[in-house]
């Protein structure tokens, strides 16, 4: 029986138990009915059990319990002293696995009244949650990968924990849930933790009875690797280097000149690369000042002699020019590459490098970079200017320094 005709049946119940003229006094004529039915096709529910609880000194204590009828859905308690009742479903009939228990109502029974209280039973949610890392190349093709063994948490009015995505789909699945707001969260990426930084946790609501899915996007991880070299392409040692903007680290520079950052994240903003570099003063040139003759066939100095005491340092001034120091200062952008085994990738190699080449430019504008690189990494003075010439020293001393 539908909800409408059931309540309308109840009612009529009710007010027949209320207005029997053979019963005399309002205390046996004091009951309570209670309508079990589901919220999706409003039909009665039967063989629910139902208790009722009376508030003694704002104590709820279990009075009675009945079991609702399987054509009206109907629990009746009746009679029961004209009290406030906290009304509950405590079990459903085996046939509903799929609804949850209805959250307990309160009903107000007066003296020589039968209210009906109605109580709504909820189908039961599904939450599917998928983890995916999306990237787009240089077409603006954009491709999705799947990531399989990644373990989920949810936090609602039910706690899930350890479900895993699994192949092919990479959906982790919670079912038999409570409608309620959830916060789904990323506990582990497993084998996928030193490439993707796991995902922030994101609240969804769940209705009853829905499947709702839920897809967390990761970002990749990158590593920074800067090599500081002198004009000699020798590393320079002992540089100090602070890197701020979300990952924060600094330290020194070693033998091999090496800076190494692990676990940033790409984004738009610049990075900011900071270094301290000590200034190496040039020693004074040597040597004997040319002697040229006047018109007047004199032999004279030029340019005039100069004596080195001209040129002493002061000790004050010595230790203040022998620490002197320089910061350096570069912005760096972390971002996700596209496919760089080309033309455009070579090009844009040659820039990282420190030389003149913008990605996409001609043959005409790139081949000077080229010459430039050929002559001081491959001591080519004559240099073709081609990038197919450099290629493989070029991937290999940008991409492996």
């Amino acid at each position: 029986m539908n909800y409408d005709a059931a309540l309308k049946a109840a009612q009529e119940e009710a007010d027949k138990w209320v207005g029997d003229p053979k019963v005399k006094c309002p205390k046996l004529k004091t009951g309570l009915l209670v309508l079990v039915y589901k919220d999706d096709d409003k039909e009665a529910v039967g063989g629910a059990d139902v208790d009722i609880a009376r508030s003694v000194a704002l104590v709820f204590k279990k009075t009675k319990s009945a079991t609702t009828s399987g054509n009206y859905g109907l629990a009746r308690f009746k009679p029961v002293d004209p009290a406030n009742y906290q009304v509950k479903a405590v079990k459903l009939p085996q046939t509903l696995k799929a609804y949850e228990l209805p959250e307990a109502k309160g009903q107000a029974v007066a003296l020589g009244t039968c209210p009906v209280c109605d109580l709504q039973i909820k189908r039961l949610a599904t939450l599917k949650v998928k983890v995916v890392f999306k990237q787009k190349d240089a077409k603006g093709q954009e491709t999705v990968t799947v990531l399989d063994g990644v373990k989920v948490h949810i936090d609602g009015r039910e706690k899930r924990d350890g479900t895993t995505t699994k192949a092919p789909d990479g959906w982790a699945l919670f079912e038999n849930l409570k409608s309620s707001d959830y916060t789904v969260s990323v506990t582990s990426m497993e084998s996928h933790a030193k490439k993707y930084r796991v995902p922030p946790s994101t609240k969804v609501p769940l209705p009853p009875g829905a499947t709702k899915e839920v897809v967390l996007e990761v970002k990749m991880l990158a590593r920074l690797r800067v090599v500081l070299i002198d004009k000699e392409d020798k590393p320079l040692s002992g540089v100090p280097w602070d890197l701020s903007r979300l990952v924060i680290g600094n330290g020194k520079t070693k033998g091999d000149g090496l800076i190494e950052v692990k676990d940033m994240l790409p984004r738009a903003e610049s990075y900011v690369l900071k270094t301290t570099l000590k200034i190496k003063q040039p020693k004074a040139p040597s040597g004997k000042a040319s002697t040229v003759k006047s018109s007047s066939g004199d032999a004279t100095k030029y340019p005039p002699p100069l004596k080195p005491t001209d040129f002493e340092i002061k000790d004050d001034e010595r230790a203040a020019i022998e620490s002197a120091e320089v910061s350096v200062e570069w912005k760096l952008q972390a971002k996700f590459l596209e496919d760089l085994d080309n033309e455009r990738g070579d090009q844009c190699r040659l820039r990282n490098l420190g030389f003149v080449c913008e990605p996409d430019a001609d043959a005409g504008h790139t081949a000077p970079a080229v010459r430039c690189y050929q002559r001081q990494y491959l001591k080519q003075d004559n240099g073709s200017g081609k990038l197919s010439d450099i290629q493989a020293d070029l991937r290999k001393r940008h991409d492996q320094p």
